[in-house]
C-alpha cells in the first residue's frame, strides 16, 4: 500500500467518524438514553482517532512543529476520552445492575472523567489552531469553536456537531490534497 492510499484510507476514517458523531448527537438530542447511539458514538470516536493519524500525516509539512505538538495532544486526549466512553458504554450498566450504590464509592471517576474531557478539548483546540494557522483554515476554526462551545452550558450537543463537521471537512480536504512523491507523504 502506498503512502497516498494509506493517508486517504485513514482520512476516510475521519470523515466516517465525523459523520457518526453528527448522527449520534442528533440521535442523543431526540433520545438521550439510547444505548445504540452510545455504541455508534463510541465507534465514531474510534474512527476519528484513526482518522487523526491520516489527517496529520497528510499535512505534516504544512503544520510544522506546532502541528506535531497539537497532534500529540489530540491523540492523547482522544485516547483518554475513548477510555471514558468505553467505561460509560459498557461498564456502568453492568456495575449498576450488580449494585446500585457501587458508583457512590468511586470518587475518583469524576476527576478522571473531567481530566479526560479537558485534555481532549485542549488537544482539539491546539489542533484547530494549527489548522487555522497553516492547514485547512475553516475546518481548524470549526475545531476551535467546538472546543470553546463545549465549555458553555448546554453546549455539548452543538460542540460535538461542530467538531464532527470539522473532522469531516478535514478528512475530505486531506483526501483531495494528498499527493504522492516516491515513498514520501506530502
Amino acid at each position: 500500500m502506498t503512502s497516498q492510499k494509506l493517508v486517504n484510507a485513514l482520512a476516510l476514517f475521519s470523515v466516517l467518524g465525523g459523520l457518526l458523531i453528527i448522527v449520534t448527537q442528533v440521535w442523543f438530542y431526540v433520545t438521550p438514553d439510547s444505548i445504540y447511539a452510545t455504541y455508534l458514538d463510541q465507534v465514531g470516536y474510534i474512527f476519528v482517532l484513526l482518522g487523526a493519524i491520516g489527517l496529520y500525516f497528510g499535512q505534516f509539512k504544512n503544520l510544522g512543529a506546532f502541528g506535531l505538538f497539537s497532534f500529540i495532544f489530540l491523540i492523547i486526549g482522544l485516547s483518554l476520552w475513548l477510555g471514558v466512553k468505553w467505561y460509560q458504554s459498557f461498564l456502568i450498566e453492568d456495575l449498576l445492575a450488580f449494585d446500585s450504590k457501587v458508583l457512590d464509592s468511586l470518587p475518583t471517576g469524576f476527576i478522571g472523567h473531567m481530566f479526560s474531557v479537558y485534555l481532549l478539548l485542549f488537544g482539539v483546540l491546539l489542533y484547530g489552531i494549527a489548522n487555522a494557522w497553516k492547514g485547512v483554515r475553516w475546518a481548524g476554526w470549526l475545531l476551535i469553536v467546538a472546543s470553546v462551545a463545549e465549555l458553555i452550558p448546554f453546549g455539548t450537543y452543538v460542540a460535538q456537531l461542530i467538531a464532527g463537521i470539522g473532522f469531516v471537512w478535514l478528512g475530505n480536504t486531506v483526501r483531495k490534497n494528498v499527493k504522492e512523491e516516491r515513498g514520501k507523504l506530502v
